[in-house]
């Protein structure tokens, strides 16, 4: 009896998640758009409530050292991911210096974690804790030890069936070529831009959104920077 129940929870878990899921995306499709007066139902209540939440974001980039001629450019990436137990009214500033102090020691310090980024896809969703991760990577391995570290600023651990391989564009993976080739714009010649780049990137900063502050706040970077409340 406990193991059907067990059965029917998580099945419901999966479906929910599954719901918010598609829910925040048409929030994100409507939200800036211009749609008259219309009524909003208790889910659109709380999709909003959820985009609202404070949203941490990481950025990393390519290390100068691994830069070419043909490429001299550093490769970005960013990820993110929301605090579901916090909202604008609640988040003080111990919970910045916590997150900070977390993602200065999952992501820098003297051995910096290393995002393996490659032509694979990976997507990790569950909404409910905050989670939307689309991630490039180098393989699965790769992919979930990115998925892993992310978690772990909030003391997660991944359900890895709330994680898939997205499905290969027309063409495949091969068509995300590196090798160097250029256009031609407004009659003059420029590179083209790399599509899902074989990197190694490191952590260059973090950054937190809270809804109702301009700009984001920044908890910590490879400069040494970490936030502190007392200090601010």
């Amino acid at each position: 009896m406990a193991e059907s129940l067990k059965v029917i929870i998580d099945t419901s878990l999966r479906d929910l998640s599954s719901r918010v899921e598609g829910l925040l995306e048409e929030y994100q499709i409507q939200k800036d758009k211009d749609m008259g007066t219309f009524f909003i139902t208790p889910e659109q209540e709380v999709i909003e409530r959820v985009a609202r939440r404070p949203q941490i974001l990481m950025l990393f980039e390519q290390p100068a050292k691994e830069l070419t001629e043909n490429f001299p450019r550093p490769v970005v990436g960013r990820i993110s991911c929301r605090i579901m137990t916090k909202e604008t009214a609640t988040i003080t500033k111990q919970d910045l210096e916590l997150y900070a102090g977390r993602i200065k020691t999952l992501f820098g310090g003297e051995t910096p974690f290393i995002w393996e980024r490659g032509k694979e896809c990976y997507s990790y969703t569950d909404p409910i804790k905050g989670y939307r991760l689309q991630i490039h990577a180098l393989n699965e391995t790769a992919a979930k030890k990115v998925v892993e570290q992310v978690l772990d600023i909030q003391s997660h651990s991944p359900d890895w069936e709330f994680m898939s391989k997205n499905a290969a564009v027309q063409g495949g993976e091969d068509k995300y070529d590196d090798t160097p080739t250029n256009q031609t714009i407004l009659g003059e010649r420029y590179k083209k831009k790399r599509r899902r780049p074989r990197v190694t990137m490191v952590f260059w900063k973090a950054e937190i959104f809270i809804d109702g502050i301009a700009g984001n706040t920044l908890l910590c970077d490879r400069n040494g920077y970490t936030y502190k409340a007392s200090s601010q």
